[in-house]
């Protein structure tokens, strides 16, 4: 017990605070809480503006070239988010060269027309998986690469479609296509 009694009286009581006032400045604290939630704004993560088989949302051009032309209308997408001119029509004609060459070998070397058109279809898979990776990026979208790739192998045209209308801000159901036109 005394050496209890010794203990005590080494030790001295805690300060007391004052917490009716605040230990810093108010206006200091004010600025400091408003830029931390104006970041963490600026990086929360936004959904897609539709869903993946919201095609019938924009009917043209949205579905009907990524269902009809998708080579041609990943070119545009590749245009419009590289801003760098004739890119639609280098991608559009090295997948279309591939696979012309493909076709053309058939009756020559069906295993260099298949090695063409192996090649030709992953220019195209390659392509559209990063149009939608750009647009995903850009538009600091949730999601990740490996959904990218599952949704541009397997869901091709439903993937074109979604980036298209995210891409080009389609609201109607048939827009003209002077969106595409400008770049």
């Amino acid at each position: 017990m005394c050496c209890i009694n010794n203990m005590s009286k080494k030790f001295k009581a805690a300060p007391e605070f004052d917490f009716s006032r605040p230990v810093i400045d108010e206006e200091l604290y004010d600025r400091v809480v408003v830029s931390l939630n104006e970041e963490v704004e600026e990086n929360r993560q936004r959904r897609w503006k539709d869903g993946l088989c919201d095609c019938f949302n924009n009917i043209y051009p949205s579905m009907v070239c990524s269902f009809l032309t998708p080579v041609i209308y990943t070119g545009q997408q590749i245009e419009r988010l590289t801003r760098t001119k004739c890119s639609c029509c280098c991608f559009s004609g090295a997948v279309m060269a591939t696979h012309g060459v493909s076709l053309a070998l058939v009756p020559y070397s069906p295993v260099w027309s298949a090695v063409f058109g192996f090649s030709s279809g992953l220019t195209f898979l390659t392509g559209v998986l990063n149009v939608r990776n750009m647009i995903r990026r850009r538009n600091n979208i949730a999601g990740g690469d490996c959904e990218d790739v599952f949704l541009s192998i397997f869901c091709t045209p439903c993937s074109l479609a979604q980036g298209g209308r995210e891409l080009y801000g389609y609201d109607r159901i048939c827009d003209d296509m002077d969106t595409c036109r400008e770049g």
